[in-house]
């Protein structure tokens, strides 16, 4: 590999600087998330009182032998940011499925009044404004069909530990669990 960049300027994305790791991090706002909990401290916790404003993380790790995104990762970002209502939407869908089936399970780890405050009843998947809000994005080099993954990272307040993921493909949502759904592993779907 040539000399190694050290700051990346390369839209769509913001400026990025190279870690240690092998991947570009940076910070950037996407306006579809704004009005959640601001989840920008560690480990997505609340670093604010007052909803976001669509700021979180963003991770991008290249294609193997690369230090520049390529150009499938360029348009998995730009999808971010021209289609994020109907991503808000996807993710509010699958965790409305999520949560239903989570929550009973959950139930007995909490006393009544913390688990009414950090678990209520949900009437409709825009009551997850004030339990969820995105923390981190990552943008893998993992493919299928010429698109590539991202994982959305947010905090929740029924896991402060694992937090909640979200692996897209395009809007669609590939898969929903902890933290970890939305970095730690390829999807499945891609090796076939």
């Amino acid at each position: 590999m040539a000399e190694e960049l050290k700051i990346l300027h390369h839209p769509p994305f913001p400026e990025l600087l190279w870690t240690e790791w092998g991947w570009w991090e940076g910070k950037t706002i996407l306006p579809c998330w704004a009005g959640f909990q601001s989840r920008g401290a560690a480990y997505g916790s609340k670093d604010s009182k007052a909803v976001s404003n669509g700021a979180a993380l963003i991770n991008l790790t290249p294609p193997d032998g690369l230090q520049i995104p390529s150009e499938v990762q360029c348009q998995a970002f730009s999808f971010q940011i021209e289609k994020g209502d109907e991503i808000v939407s996807s993710v509010l869908t699958a965790l409305t499925d999520y949560y239903v089936k989570l929550r009973p399970k959950c139930a007995g780890y909490y006393d009544e009044e913390t688990f009414g405050r950090i678990m209520p009843l949900i009437s409709s998947a825009n009551d997850f404004k004030q339990l969820i809000g995105l923390s981190q994005i990552h943008v893998h080099p993992w493919l299928k069909n010429g698109v590539c993954y991202v994982g959305l990272e947010l905090g929740c307040g029924w896991d402060e530990e694992h937090g909640l993921g979200v692996m897209l493909h395009g809007a669609r949502v590939v898969e929903i669990g902890s933290a970890d759904v939305s970095f730690a592993w390829e999807p499945k779907e891609s090796k076939s």
